[in-house]
């Protein structure tokens, strides 16, 4: 029994020293496959690893920065001895046609970022690396890259060439740069006006300022090409051509969109009219007029409209934001000999009503807080002493709509920066130059609610109330009605304006 328990010992333990041989083989071959995916990797050509970022606006400034910390005096001695003993090595190398590169660089590189803090280990894999790279560019200029025989390049009649694979000229932000060749050769670079040549190693150039970039070649064959030049010419995001230079804006800050507008708005003119844009912060405008289809940039002119016209136009400002096109109609008719309506009215004609209408809320007058928290009594009894009346409902759309029953003043969607509609409380007559109806009378989209002389059909104690206030929002057109006041009710978003008809008026 002692015996067969032994035995079945001596089974186990073969067992477990077989298993345990088989796990470390897959150990030692899964480092090995590893190590060597590593050198493969480390070891491939650098047309496939991906080169660093060359920022013009730091070698332009005179900055190539490692962005690293300075070495102690130690470490710098020791990486001067170092750099020297490297160097000798890559020269007797590259003498012997071998590769400069090699893997004890790696070794060493390796061994230094362990022995020192990261920023000094990556300060000096800079060092070797700009070594490197000056060992190149003296073989390459006395021999070729690789060993060729004469007769291979009897063989190679093909130029080599190189060239941007982004060309020069204007760029509206940073251009990503890439040098193209149509054969193995060393590429040369440098950002004018520097005078010495980089040797090029698959970097890709960030063009971030004004600069040009000049290159050149020469193949393994000892043939070379003259050098050339691109100039890249940078402007920041929202530059258009032709437009005035705009201020420098904090982008990071700065969320607000463009909003242009022309002065005075579209819409019914009697004569010629100078017109200009306004806009509520510096941004490039660009306009166009009629069926033009070429975009034109806006500087500081004032238009003479003088027949029928409109006007398209768009704007960008300095950090991207855009504001998409609008349109601005506008009606020329002949100065009238007699005028219709008394002093601050505007005329409002159809086939089938004329009458007249106050340009701004009561008491119509530009620049002045327009009065609300009046009942529908005190409105009326307000206009019967000018000589005037309260607008019916079906009076105050059409002076507010135009003949082509617009659903705003302005146009047929609503905008939030036309009008006073998405503010915090009533603002001055005429403070919103845009917010001008068809026929002349401003403001009949928001700051106030307007009080009408129609009864509402759903109560005839009510009556109707027009348009909307200063925060109604979208709810705030032509035909926005609310009924449900009473006319004694006083509310303090809600005032009046009067009208006149023609034959009162005197015509």
């Amino acid at each position: 029994m002692n015996e067969q328990r032994r035995g079945n010992g001596l089974v186990s333990n073969e067992t477990f020293r077989i298993i345990a041989a088989v796990a470390v083989l897959l150990v030692v071959g899964a480092v090995f496959f590893f190590v060597m995916k590593i050198e493969k990797k480390q070891s491939g050509s650098a047309e496939k690893m991906p080169g660093k970022k060359i920022y013009s606006s730091q070698w332009v400034a005179g900055k190539e920065p490692s962005g690293q910390e300075s070495l102690s005096a130690k470490d710098s001695a020791a990486l001067k001895a170092y750099e020297a003993a490297y160097t000798e090595d890559s020269a007797k190398r590259a003498a012997e046609g071998k590769p400069v590169k090699t893997a004890e660089h790696k070794k060493v590189t390796d061994s230094l970022k362990t022995a020192l803090k990261a920023a000094e280990a990556a300060a000096i894999a800079d060092s070797l690396e700009r070594v490197r790279r000056a060992e190149e560019a003296g073989a390459a200029s006395k021999q070729p890259v690789q060993k060729v025989s004469p007769a291979d390049c009897s063989k190679d009649t093909v130029l080599p060439t190189v060239f941007p694979d982004s060309a020069g000229g204007l760029h509206i932000g940073p251009e990503h740069v890439f040098l193209r060749t149509n054969k193995p050769c060393t590429v040369y670079w440098r950002f004018e006006p520097d005078t010495s040549w980089h040797v090029w190693n698959a970097d890709t150039f960030v063009i971030d300022c004004t600069v040009t970039l000049a290159y050149k070649v020469i193949d393994r064959c000892g043939r070379s090409t003259e050098p050339k030049q691109d100039h890249y010419e940078i402007k920041p995001p929202g530059y258009v051509a032709g437009a005035p230079e705009l201020p420098a804006a904090n982008c990071a800050t700065d969320t607000v969109s463009p909003w242009v507008y022309l002065d005075p708005a579209g819409g019914l003119h009697y004569g010629e009219t100078h017109v200009s844009f306004q806009a509520n912060k510096p941004c490039t405008i660009s306009w166009r007029k009629g069926r033009d289809t070429a975009w034109q940039v806006w500087q500081s002119d004032t238009f003479l409209v003088d027949s029928t016209t409109t006007f398209t136009y768009k704007a960008i400002d300095r950090c991207g934001h855009a504001m998409e096109p609008q349109q601005e109609t506008y009606v020329i008719r002949p100065k009238r000999s007699a005028f219709p309506c008394p002093a601050g009215m505007e005329p409002v004609e159809t086939d089938s009503q004329k009458f007249c209408i106050d340009r701004y809320e009561w008491p119509d007058r530009k620049g002045v807080i327009p009065r609300s928290y009046v009942s529908v009594y005190q409105a009326m009894d307000s206009c019967a002493s000018v000589g005037k009346r309260l607008c019916s409902s079906d009076e105050w759309s059409l002076a507010c709509a135009g003949p082509d029953s617009l659903a705003y003043p302005y146009g047929r969607t609503y905008s939030r920066h036309a009008c006073v509609t998405h503010d915090t409380t009533v603002r001055r007559s005429g403070s919103k130059q845009e917010c001008r109806a068809f026929f002349g009378a401003y403001d009949m989209s928001g700051n106030l609610a307007e009080w009408t002389s129609t009864q509402a059909k759903r109560n005839s104690r009510y009556y109707n109330v027009m348009g909307g206030y200063w925060e109604s929002g979208p709810a705030s057109g032509c035909y926005a009605t609310r009924y449900g006041y009473y006319p004694q009710n006083r509310h303090n978003p809600v005032g009046f304006r009067c009208c006149k008809d023609f034959a009162s008026s005197g015509k």
